[in-house]
Formats: C-alpha cells, sequence, structure tokens
C-alpha cells in the first residue's frame, strides 16, 4: 500500500477524488485493444526515441511544444487521464500508481502574480502532465519521483497555466513537490514522513531551510533562495525565517497556506 489516497482499481473501477466534483469511470475489459483496463504496459524504448511535452499556442500562457528523450525502459502504471486544458494537449495525466508502488496527483497551487507576469511567450518545457506521466514510468521511489521532476525543469524549465505542485509518496515517505510559474526553473520540496498529515488544495510549502543542498527532508533548483531575495520576497537580513508560500505562493489579505482565499482547502 502506498500513503497517497489515490484509488485506482487496474480491473476496471477508478474512482478519484473531488476537485470541482466526483469522477468515477467503468470500461469493461472487452473494450479495450489488449484486454486490460485502465492500464498502461510496461515498455522499452529504442535509444533514439523521444517524447513531445509542454503547451501550444493556445494555452492561456501560450506555449511551444518541445521534445525530449525517452528512457530505455518505463514502467506499468495505472492513471486518472482526462482532458480539460485548451491548449494542454490530451490526455492529461492527473495522477495514478505504478508497479513499482509510486503514486503521484497532481494539486493546483498558484504562484504569485509577478512570476505569472514573468512568463515568456512562447514558453518552453514540461507542463504539470507531463511531469506525472513521467514519474509514473521512471519512478522507483518516492525521492526518485522528486530527483526526476527536478532534473527536467533543470534543464528544460516548466510550461505553466499559474503554478502547481504535485504530491509523490511510496510505502515509506511522502514529498510535496511545487513548481512555480514565470519560466525561472523555480522548484522546491518538502519530505512529509511517517508521523506527519498534509492537506493539499492546493499544494503549499512553508518554512524551508536556506542551506537545503544534501538535505534529506527538502530539495529545490539551486537559485530558489536567492531569486527571492534578489526580488525583495524575502529579505535574509530580517530574522525571518524563509517561508516558500509567502516567498513564491499567491498574495493577498486571504491567502495562507492552510486556510483562507479562494478555493483553499482548511486543514481542518
Amino acid at each position: 500500500m502506498v500513503n497517497l489516497i489515490c484509488a485506482l482499481i487496474s480491473t476496471g473501477l477508478l474512482v478519484t477524488g473531488p476537485a470541482h466534483a466526483s469522477y468515477a469511470f467503468y470500461v469493461g475489459k472487452d473494450l479495450t485493444a489488449d484486454g486490460v483496463v485502465m492500464i498502461f504496459p510496461a515498455a522499452d524504448h529504442a535509444s533514439n526515441a523521444t517524447i513531445t511535452v509542454g503547451v501550444t499556442q493556445d494555452a492561456v500562457k501560450p506555449g511551444r511544444l518541445i521534445q525530449i528523450p525517452q528512457v530505455a525502459h518505463t514502467s506499468r502504471y495505472v492513471s486518472m487521464e482526462y482532458s480539460d486544458f485548451e491548449g494542454f494537449p490530451a490526455p492529461l495525466t492527473n495522477g495514478g500508481v505504478n508497479e513499482r508502488g509510486v503514486a503521484v496527483r497532481d494539486v493546483w497551487a498558484d504562484s504569485r502574480d509577478e512570476l505569472y507576469d514573468m512568463t515568456p511567450d512562447p514558453q518552453t518545457g514540461l507542463q504539470y502532465s507531463d511531469l506525472a506521466r513521467i514519474v509514473l514510468e521512471r519512478a522507483a521511489t518516492a525521492r526518485e519521483g522528486v530527483e526526476i521532476i527536478g532534473r527536467l525543469i533543470d534543464e528544460y524549465g516548466e510550461a505553466t497555466y499559474g503554478g502547481n505542485s504535485h504530491l509523490i509518496a511510496d510505502k515509506d515517505e511522502g514529498w510535496v513537490v511545487w513548481e512555480f510559474a514565470g519560466g525561472q526553473k523555480l522548484w522546491a520540496a518538502e519530505r512529509l514522513g511517517p508521523d506527519q498529515v498534509r492537506v493539499l488544495y492546493p499544494g503549499y510549502i512553508e518554512d524551508f531551510p536556506v542551506n537545503f543542498t544534501g538535505s534529506r527532508d527538502y530539495m529545490g533548483s539551486a537559485h530558489l533562495v536567492d531569486f527571492a531575495a534578489e526580488r525583495g520576497w524575502w529579505d535574509p537580513k530580517s530574522g525571518a525565517p524563509f517561508n516558500i508560500f509567502k516567498a513564491y505562493g499567491k498574495q493577498g489579505d486571504n491567502y495562507t497556506a492552510r486556510d483562507g482565499g479562494f478555493k483553499y482547502m482548511s486543514q481542518a
């Protein structure tokens, strides 16, 4: 069993938790080409294989699709697939669990307006669905899933609609990964241990160590702290902790990491 609450049953029934509503799908195995339901099989790929990622010019923040290398082998997984955002090529991967017991779920998480406005036109990089799908295809542990997301953003950037996060979990631990808008290759991740509960809607991270390199519990882009300090979103001389939500999250009178504000879920 994995820690992430994501009911995915490979015999034909898939149930997801509430977003704007609840959804349930049933597809009988006689209606699928290979006799299995809601399952993406493991696969081997040629050394020169690529995958297409990103968003198109029709997105709210227009983009350009790019191709990145595929790995030699991808894992078997079951996932929730849907189509929602214009300019985000379908099918979109909302979350799932792979044969290695790694589960992932994408969760909306706004970035501050200044970051949203920095987003290049056209933007390039991996969007939230690409990242969820690639974690399912490639990760053997939750920690490796975070490392995969980080490496991909560091190299190719993220194509955004305003900011997003992912909850990744295996049998031992969970991780929250927050990917920020703006085309600046900014991301942060926090480990969740066996004695923690985290409710994410939206995704959030709060206090974060300034010197997180090599930490067992935190990861992030190399310029995560410096970028916030350079723009005055966090003052290193103030003595206040470096808080990811306050530095990079949506700012406003009714916005806090844990409650209040538009569409926020109370931790209670």
